[in-house]
C-alpha cells in the first residue's frame, strides 16, 4: 500500500547565504502522514522525534531530513535535480515503513533533543542576523527544528568560536 502517491517540490535557498550553491527542498505532500511517523521513529535509531508536535528529524547519509504531517524537507542539495532525486527517494522510505509497518515496532519515544537554550549557550548571542534571524535565540530554535544549519552562523566560522562550533556539532549530532 502507498501512502504518499505525489508532491508538489519547493527549493528553497538558505536565507542566510542567498545565491548559496546548495538548497533546501521541500516535498508539499498530498496526504497526512502522521501516522507513518513513529514506525519511522521505531525503524531509525538516529531520529528525534516529538510526537506532541508530530515532527520528526532524521540524519543520514549527510543529509537533513524533517517530516511533519504534510510537508518533509531535505537537505542540502547542490541542485534542483539532486533535489528532487533525494525527496523521491525519501518518499520511497516513508512508503516503504507504511508497508512494513505490521513488522515495525512504532516509538513514541521523544529522544533527547538539546533544548533551545542548551544550543543558544554555545552561540555568539550578538544577533547580527547574518544567519537570516532575527536574534540568535530564533536561530537557536531553527537549528533545532532542523529549518538551518550551523553554516548559516557566520561568527561560528571565526577561529574563536571553533570550540562552540564543535560542541554544538557533537549536540546537533551535525
Amino acid at each position: 500500500m502507498t501512502l504518499i502517491r505525489g508532491f508538489d517540490m519547493e527549493l528553497v535557498s538558505p536565507a542566510c547565504h542567498p545565491g548559496a550553491d546548495r538548497w533546501s527542498a521541500q516535498a508539499h505532500l498530498n496526504v497526512d502522514i502522521s501516522e507513518v511517523l513513529p514506525y519511522l521513529n521505531g525503524r531509525f535509531d538516529e531520529a528525534d522525534y516529538d510526537d506532541a508536535a508530530k515532527v520528526l528529524v532524521l540524519q543520514t547519509g549527510g543529509k537533513k531530513y524533517a517530516f511533519r504531517p504534510t510537508v518533509i524537507s531535505a537537505a542540502p542539495a547542490e541542485n534542483r535535480e539532486e533535489a528532487y532525486h533525494m525527496l523521491q527517494e525519501i518518499v520511497e522510505l516513508v512508503n516503504d515503513t507504511w508497508r512494513k509497518r505490521s513488522v515495525i515496532e512504532p516509538s513514541l519515544e521523544k529522544k533527547a533533543l538539546p533544548t533551545v537554550m542548551e544550543i543558544y549557550r554555545y552561540l555568539p548571542r550578538s544577533n547580527c542576523g547574518a544567519c537570516g534571524y532575527s536574534t540568535c535565540m530564533a536561530f537557536a530554535a531553527g537549528l533545532r527544528s532542523g529549518e538551518t544549519d550551523l553554516s548559516c552562523c557566520a561568527p561560528l566560522a571565526e577561529e574563536r568560536w571553533a570550540a562552540s562550533r564543535r560542541s554544538l556539532s557533537g549536540l546537533l549530532g551535525a
